[in-house]
């Protein structure tokens, strides 16, 4: 139920197509929320993939892009990702990743409290040097050569 002007308005819908991007579980959330009964929400999962630039050494035979298999290890649901990549640049330049870093949106309270909080990606979509210790031995795994030190956040 949306409340304008201080009345009620009701929703009648057979299908309703959510395609409001990032936001779209908050807004989804708000509907079930108000359903009656109301139904469980749904849960939020966000990541980034971060990238990684590299300069230095072990990648002077590299003439094309790598696609490694994804090593999901011990995750039961197969999710961890699709491999940090190697990815050649227009310019001739070497890119790592994406990578996968899980993102928690913020707490219901939080959300509801401040309505700046819809926007709390933006935030935490900031390159940090955080996954490059990862990225590098997962990259490691098919370029043994290349050093740390070549690896920069993007």
């Amino acid at each position: 139920m949306v409340t304008r002007n201080g009345e009620p308005d009701a929703l009648l819908a057979h299908s309703l197509i959510n395609s409001t991007g990032v936001s779209g579980p908050f807004i989804l959330n708000s509907f079930l929320r108000r359903m009656n009964p109301p139904q469980p929400l749904l849960p939020m999962y966000y990541a980034k993939g971060p990238y990684a630039p590299y300069h230095g050494p072990g990648v002077s035979n590299v003439s094309h892009l790598i696609y490694p298999v994804p090593d999901v290890g011990a995750k039961a649901h197969g999710f961890a990702g699709l491999g940090t990549h190697l990815t050649l640049e227009i310019s001739g330049n070497i890119r790592f990743g994406p990578d996968i870093e899980w993102i928690a949106p913020p707490s219901e309270r939080e959300f509801t409290e401040d309505e700046s909080a819809v926007d709390f990606w933006a935030s935490r979509l900031v390159a940090s040097d955080a996954r490059i210790p990862s990225m590098y031995e997962a990259v490691k795994s098919y370029l043994p050569n290349i050093v740390l030190e070549g690896l920069l956040p993007d």
